[in-house]
């Protein structure tokens, strides 16, 4: 089984897409919100709010933070990003 906690640790707590740095950000979608309401969302966003690249944000949606981290974890390695280790 695997912890939350673990899998949390293994994303970098920044990234560089195009020259530019984005951090990750961590939130739960309120219930109300028409769109993507009641769910947890796993994104990098850029670091700082004047730089722009070619994306704004790099975010998973799930109703389970576990599996938001799954997605990232897939992204990053997809995207040749290096995890944290254990």
């Amino acid at each position: 089984m695997t912890s939350l906690s673990a899998l949390l640790a293994l994303l970098p707590k920044e990234i560089d897409i195009d020259g530019y740095a984005y951090r990750i950000s961590i939130y739960f979608e309120n219930p109300d919100e028409p769109v993507i309401g009641n769910q947890w969302c796993l994104y990098y966003k850029p670091k700082k709010h004047n730089e722009k690249s070619r994306i704004d944000d790099v975010p998973m949606y799930a109703p389970d933070l576990i599996e938001c981290a799954v997605l990232m974890i897939e992204w990053l390695t997809a995207n040749n990003y290096k995890l944290n280790e254990l």
